[in-house]
């Protein structure tokens, strides 16, 4: 939801940055990285799940450590997802306009 919420505020922003100027422009850039972060880490959690639910289905043994060893990289692109989005989160809250 609050990368849907981040993606309306930057498509908002971007419409109005040629009336509004410099600064929307800032707040538009901020929050795309926010959603572009966010998005990361939601696909990162549904291909992880989406792999775990596909080995409950009697997979071969090499199909299953293949898809261990592809869960086990995007949990490492979901974590480092969730370790960024605080900073995007805070460049949003300077870049907001007042």
């Amino acid at each position: 939801m609050v990368r849907i919420l981040a993606k309306r505020c930057r498509y908002a922003a971007e419409v109005a940055a040629p009336v509004l100027g410099p600064r929307i422009r800032k707040f538009a850039t901020a929050a795309s990285r926010l959603q572009d972060t966010l998005g990361e880490l939601h696909d990162a959690v549904v291909a992880e799940g989406w792999l775990r639910e596909w080995t409950t289905r009697g997979p071969s043994a090499a199909g299953a450590f293949s898809a261990g060893e592809l869960a086990a990289l995007q949990r490492e692109d979901a974590d480092r997802a969730r370790s960024q989005w605080p900073c995007a989160w805070r460049f949003v809250e300077k870049a907001a306009p007042a």
